[in-house]
């Protein structure tokens, strides 16, 4: 049989050789038999892309070489036109599909999520490719989650539990169903404290009760003879008249009950204590803020989203925040001037309370409700989020963009914002 020639473009290779472009791909294809469109009769036959090779019906099963490393593994066949991961020069979004020819197909339903924001910050439109799992989901944040604080405060303080019921391990998942009902059965609550987005409820035992609602849980309150309703995961009778339940409701079940002691909480609520300042329970001065921005070379929005810097802040409030501040969201926190520092310091502080006042936002999913089970009033003094494609309230003269960031969305006004 010919021996291979050199050169990339001129090798031909014998029926039963390793595929030379397999080869030289990484270990993990070493040795995988080629498909030869020809059989044995395309000796002389130039090795075929893997992506024309894979339009075409192969002729026969391969043959595994005995003597190659990894042959009995299977062949892997690549849909035509993309490359593998592999072989990407760029990012994912610049691979297209192309027919004969290098036109591309599949026109602007494939654009990039790149191009989409472009489109979507000149005409203030959401391109559907931005739309595709960017649905807005209101997570409760630090306002949502102190107003459920002030109103435990008032009627859960000085109650003893009488009985606990936990209806799903998920939920009491960092311990034990068992540790739950021992840790609250039988203790007294004497006092309600908020870290970022996690509700603390202090015993007389020595021991706290954390509750993070994450995103579809709720803390109500309820009469005894209320129907507890679906998804009613842990329900904790109370002392007094008349007979109240304390319930944790969570749909998704992404929240958690602890019952934890908090001289041990580096260890047993890890993620409570790394928490970083808290806007409204350390009362964040403007020089904290000022070392926070200038410390790093961060995106603001990143930043202010970091829950190991500033615990509680999430994606409304920080859309809203940064809008108040008419500061950009991937602007690079180093390089505020003092003048936009104490800006920023100001509308923390007057958003975040504005909504606290308001009892937080409830949006178009109802997940989040207070203690009695209604609704937040803050969405109705939103600004810019969720109000892509409609007219800036602030200037007046711009539409609100909605571009991806993160996993999330985010709404900014192109004009008010620098």
């Amino acid at each position: 049989m010919p021996a291979a020639r050199q050169g990339r473009e001129r090798r031909r290779w014998p029926d039963e050789a390793v595929d030379p472009e397999r080869r030289t791909r990484g270990r993990d294809r070493r040795g995988v038999p080629r498909r030869w469109r020809g059989g044995r009769g395309a000796a002389d036959r130039a090795p075929v892309h893997r992506a024309a090779a894979a339009r075409r019906p192969a002729a026969r099963p391969a043959r595994p070489q005995d003597a190659a490393p990894g042959a009995d593994r299977p062949d892997v066949r690549h849909r035509a036109g993309v490359r593998d991961q592999r072989d990407r020069a760029g990012p994912p979004e610049d691979v297209h599909r192309r027919c004969r020819g290098g036109r591309s197909v599949g026109g602007a339903g494939h654009r990039s999520l790149e191009e989409a924001g472009r489109a979507g910050r000149r005409t203030g439109r959401v391109h559907p490719a931005q739309r595709r799992g960017l649905r807005s989901v209101a997570v409760p944040e630090l306002p949502e989650v102190e107003t459920v604080r002030r109103g435990l405060d008032v009627r859960l303080v000085g109650r003893t539990v009488l009985q606990v019921e936990v209806g799903r391990e998920r939920t009491v998942r960092r311990t034990s169903a068992q540790a739950v009902i021992d840790g609250l059965t039988g203790a007294t609550i004497v006092d309600t404290r908020r870290r970022g987005k996690y509700l603390l409820l202090g015993l007389d035992t020595g021991d706290d009760v954390m509750i993070h609602l994450r995103m579809s849980g709720r803390v109500l309150l309820h009469t005894v003879d209320t129907p507890r309703p679906p998804h009613t995961h842990v329900a904790a009778l109370l002392t007094g008249e008349p007979g109240e339940e304390l319930r944790f409701v969570d749909p998704r079940t992404f929240g958690e009950v602890v019952v934890f002691d908090p001289t041990n909480a580096a260890v047993e609520v890890p993620d409570l204590h790394a928490l970083g300042v808290d806007p409204i329970t350390d009362g964040m001065t403007r020089t904290t803020l000022a070392r926070i921005v200038r410390g790093r070379a961060r995106a603001l929005k990143a930043l202010l989203l970091d829950q190991h810097v500033v615990a509680g802040i999430g994606n409304i409030y920080c859309d809203e925040i940064l809008h108040a501040a008419r500061l950009r969201p991937d602007r690079i926190s180093n390089t505020l001037t003092g003048q936009e520092i104490t800006r920023l310091h100001r509308e923390i502080h007057r958003v975040l309370n504005e909504a606290i006042e308001a009892g937080g936002s409830t949006l178009a999913d109802t997940q989040y409700v207070d203690v009695d089970g209604n609704g937040g009033q803050f969405q109705l003094a939103h600004r810019v989020y969720d109000r892509a494609g409609e007219r800036c309230i602030t200037c007046g003269r711009a539409d609100v963009v909605r571009i991806p960031w993160g996993g999330r969305s985010t709404h900014f006004c192109p004009r008010c914002q620098r």
